[in-house]
This record gives structure tokens, C-alpha cells and sequence, in this order.
């Protein structure tokens, strides 16, 4: 009946491997005080090593319910909005925690530095993409205009688009 020490465990069953025994001690921990945040948040950790992402966002979601300048479940669910693909989202929630990590108070002397920080370069790939995709584009119809007309090359280009939505 001590919600940290079934959280402790929790986390010494994911790292051993053991995902569905981490997540339901960390659900046992919750269910003793429903309201922390630590221990949701470490859910959402249990849950994101079970790579069960939507109860993750979920669990992560209330905690910033509860506590909406909670830098490290912003952080965890930037994390779920990558593994998931939507990239835009996680720049979003990155710049979030910028945002409030500079409005923390801290003591004298003590500073905050951010380690790793991959938005910037998530959004470079995405313009990188687009510009490359509409180029792309341009080049495929100018070649097919040279041997087969402008009628196929208009409905080829047009269908480009589509075709690369198909493999995402």
C-alpha cells in the first residue's frame, strides 16, 4: 500500500522487460492517490515503454489538468506526439516547455539548460520535405510533358500527392 514503492517497482519490472506487470503496479500506485501528479506522470512513462501511446497521451493529458506548468509531462507527451508521427505537435509542446521553463522561479545560481531539443530540427525535415516534394512534382512533369504530352503528365503530377499519402 505504498504508492511509491509500487511505482519503484513499476519501474524496475519495465526495465527488466516486463511492460504489463510496470503498468499495472504504476495503475495500483494511482489508484492510491489519484491526484499526483508524479505518480500519472510516471504512468504515462510505463505506459510510453509498453508503447501503449493513447492511454499514455491520456494519462498525460489529466496531469496537465491537474498541473498545467508540468514541465516533465509536457515533455513525456511531446515524446508520444513523435512516436505517433505528429511531428507539428511535438514542436508545439517544445515550445511549451521553453516557455515555461523561462518563467520559472529559481533560486539564485541555479540555471536551467536544455540538453537535446529536436523541434528545430523536426521542422527543417518537414520544410526540407516540402520543398523537395513540390520540386519533385515540377521535374516529374516537365520529364513526362517531353514524352508523352502535357494531358498525362497533368494527371500523373496531380496524382503524386495521393501516392505519397498511400506509404505514409
Amino acid at each position: 500500500n505504498q504508492p511509491w514503492v509500487l511505482t519503484q517497482l513499476g519501474y524496475i519490472e519495465s526495465k527488466l522487460g516486463n511492460s504489463k506487470s510496470a503498468v499495472d503496479l504504476t495503475e495500483k500506485a494511482v489508484a492510491l492517490v489519484p491526484s499526483s501528479t508524479y505518480l500519472l506522470t510516471e504512468l504515462a512513462s510505463r505506459q510510453i515503454d509498453a508503447r501503449d501511446l493513447d492511454p499514455a497521451k491520456e494519462t498525460l493529458l489529466r496531469v496537465l489538468k491537474l498541473a498545467p506548468k508540468h514541465a516533465r509531462a509536457h515533455v513525456r507527451l511531446g515524446y508520444v506526439y513523435l512516436l505517433q508521427g505528429e511531428e507539428q505537435e511535438a514542436i508545439t509542446i517544445s515550445q511549451r516547455v521553453r516557455e515555461i521553463l523561462a518563467a520559472a522561479k529559481l533560486p539564485s545560481g541555479l540555471t536551467i539548460k536544455i540538453a537535446t531539443d529536436a523541434s528545430e530540427a523536426i521542422a527543417h525535415e518537414i520544410d526540407t520535405l516540402q520543398s523537395n516534394g513540390l520540386g519533385g512534382v515540377v521535374i516529374v512533369l516537365l520529364i513526362l510533358m517531353i514524352f508523352v504530352g502535357w494531358r498525362i503528365s497533368v494527371v500523373t503530377a496531380l496524382g503524386l500527392p495521393f501516392a505519397y499519402l498511400g506509404i505514409v
